[in-house]
């Protein structure tokens, strides 16, 4: 089973909080750094939230109950055997991240299938 919304809460937590402490750690001594590097900073930090974010809610889609039953063979009708997932890297607007898929064997029919899964839009097209 996937995880809950309560465990990704808790984890997105706890990375944010460890960005949040190497921010603080970088900033170092508040009467040595100026506002343009305050502001740099804070954008970097930002950007790492934005990607774990983007990674921890896509990851959470991209699981699956691999208790379920497969599908059906298109072409026999027999119920195809789960041989484990396939992940993909993709490019979104906030970095890369690794989109994982279940994929089904026939060996009646000796057919592949990568049933359709969740659908991650990156700028105007789904992938």
């Amino acid at each position: 089973m996937g995880q809950t919304n309560d465990e990704l809460r808790a984890e997105m937590k706890a990375k944010m909080e460890a960005i949040l402490d190497e921010l603080l750690v970088e900033k170092g001594n508040p009467e040595a750094i100026t506002l343009s590097e305050i502001e740099l900073l804070v954008q970097e930090a930002g950007e790492r939230v934005k990607a774990e974010l983007t990674a921890g809610l896509v990851r959470q889609a991209s699981e699956e109950d691999r208790s379920a039953a497969g599908p059906l063979c298109a072409g026999c009708g027999q119920r195809m055997h789960y041989k484990g997932q396939k992940g993909k890297y993709i490019e979104t607007e906030t970095g890369s991240v690794e989109v994982k898929r279940a994929y089904y064997y026939c060996p009646t029919c000796r057919e592949g299938l990568f049933p359709p899964g969740p659908t991650v839009e990156t700028g105007s097209e789904p992938v």
